[in-house]
Protein backbone atom coordinates (compact mmCIF):
# COMPACT_ATOMS: atom_id res chain seq x y z
CA UNK A 1 0.00 0.00 0.00
CA UNK A 2 2.80 2.40 0.85
CA UNK A 3 4.56 1.78 -2.46
CA UNK A 4 1.36 2.61 -4.37
CA UNK A 5 1.37 6.14 -2.93
CA UNK A 6 -2.39 6.23 -2.39
CA UNK A 7 -3.31 4.91 -5.84
CA UNK A 8 -4.81 1.62 -4.65
CA UNK A 9 -8.59 1.96 -4.88
CA UNK A 10 -9.61 -1.70 -4.58
CA UNK A 11 -7.64 -4.80 -3.68
CA UNK A 12 -8.55 -8.49 -3.61
CA UNK A 13 -7.10 -10.63 -0.83
CA UNK A 14 -7.31 -14.20 0.45
CA UNK A 15 -8.59 -14.05 4.05
CA UNK A 16 -6.69 -17.15 5.19
CA UNK A 17 -3.31 -15.51 4.61
CA UNK A 18 -1.36 -14.53 7.70
CA UNK A 19 -2.01 -10.88 8.54
CA UNK A 20 -5.09 -10.58 6.29
CA UNK A 21 -7.29 -9.07 9.00
CA UNK A 22 -4.70 -6.47 9.94
CA UNK A 23 -4.02 -5.68 6.29
CA UNK A 24 -7.74 -5.25 5.67
CA UNK A 25 -8.12 -2.79 8.53
CA UNK A 26 -5.12 -0.73 7.36
CA UNK A 27 -6.17 -0.74 3.69
CA UNK A 28 -9.67 0.44 4.60
CA UNK A 29 -8.18 3.11 6.86
CA UNK A 30 -6.19 4.34 3.85
CA UNK A 31 -9.34 4.50 1.74
CA UNK A 32 -9.18 1.26 -0.26
CA UNK A 33 -12.07 -1.13 -0.87
CA UNK A 34 -11.05 -4.62 0.21
CA UNK A 35 -12.59 -7.56 -1.61
CA UNK A 36 -12.27 -11.22 -0.67
CA UNK A 37 -11.92 -13.95 -3.23
CA UNK A 38 -10.05 -16.67 -5.06
CA UNK A 39 -9.72 -18.43 -1.74
CA UNK A 40 -10.81 -21.47 0.22
CA UNK A 41 -10.96 -19.49 3.46
CA UNK A 42 -13.29 -20.62 6.21
CA UNK A 43 -16.38 -18.66 7.17
CA UNK A 44 -14.59 -17.39 10.29
CA UNK A 45 -11.53 -16.22 8.34
CA UNK A 46 -13.71 -14.36 5.85
CA UNK A 47 -15.91 -12.90 8.59
CA UNK A 48 -12.84 -11.60 10.46
CA UNK A 49 -11.85 -9.63 7.36
CA UNK A 50 -15.41 -8.36 6.93
CA UNK A 51 -15.37 -7.25 10.56
CA UNK A 52 -12.11 -5.42 9.77
CA UNK A 53 -13.75 -3.59 6.86
CA UNK A 54 -13.86 -5.82 3.76
CA UNK A 55 -17.12 -5.24 1.86
CA UNK A 56 -16.92 -7.21 -1.40
CA UNK A 57 -16.74 -10.88 -2.35
CA UNK A 58 -15.21 -11.02 -5.82
CA UNK A 59 -16.08 -13.74 -8.33
CA UNK A 60 -18.30 -15.45 -5.78
CA UNK A 61 -18.34 -19.25 -6.16
CA UNK A 62 -15.22 -19.25 -8.38
CA UNK A 63 -12.06 -20.61 -6.78
CA UNK A 64 -13.94 -20.87 -3.47
CA UNK A 65 -14.84 -23.97 -1.52
CA UNK A 66 -18.51 -24.81 -2.17
CA UNK A 67 -21.26 -23.89 0.27
CA UNK A 68 -21.68 -26.74 2.73
CA UNK A 69 -24.19 -27.09 5.55
CA UNK A 70 -21.39 -27.73 8.08
CA UNK A 71 -18.66 -25.54 6.61
CA UNK A 72 -20.23 -22.50 4.93
CA UNK A 73 -16.89 -21.02 3.88
CA UNK A 74 -16.62 -17.79 1.91
CA UNK A 75 -19.79 -18.42 -0.08
CA UNK A 76 -21.77 -18.71 3.15
CA UNK A 77 -20.15 -15.57 4.51
CA UNK A 78 -21.00 -13.69 1.32
CA UNK A 79 -24.66 -14.70 1.57
CA UNK A 80 -25.06 -14.21 5.32
CA UNK A 81 -23.20 -10.98 6.06
CA UNK A 82 -25.16 -7.72 5.86
CA UNK A 83 -23.31 -4.74 4.46
CA UNK A 84 -21.37 -6.74 1.88
CA UNK A 85 -22.07 -7.58 -1.73
CA UNK A 86 -21.13 -10.53 -3.87
CA UNK A 87 -19.82 -10.06 -7.40
CA UNK A 88 -20.53 -12.92 -9.80
CA UNK A 89 -19.51 -13.73 -13.34
CA UNK A 90 -22.97 -14.31 -14.80
CA UNK A 91 -22.03 -15.76 -18.16
CA UNK A 92 -23.63 -19.17 -17.60
CA UNK A 93 -20.17 -20.76 -17.65
CA UNK A 94 -18.46 -19.50 -14.49
CA UNK A 95 -21.68 -19.62 -12.45
CA UNK A 96 -24.75 -21.69 -13.29
CA UNK A 97 -27.84 -19.48 -13.76
CA UNK A 98 -29.60 -21.13 -10.79
CA UNK A 99 -26.58 -20.51 -8.54
CA UNK A 100 -26.62 -16.87 -9.65
CA UNK A 101 -30.33 -16.64 -8.88
CA UNK A 102 -29.76 -18.06 -5.38
CA UNK A 103 -27.07 -15.46 -4.72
Amino acid sequence: MDLAAGRVVKIDIAPERKGATEFTAKAVELGAIVSLGHSSATYDEAKACVDAGATVFIHTYNAMSPLNHRMPGMVGCAFATPGTYAELICDGHHVHPIAAEIA
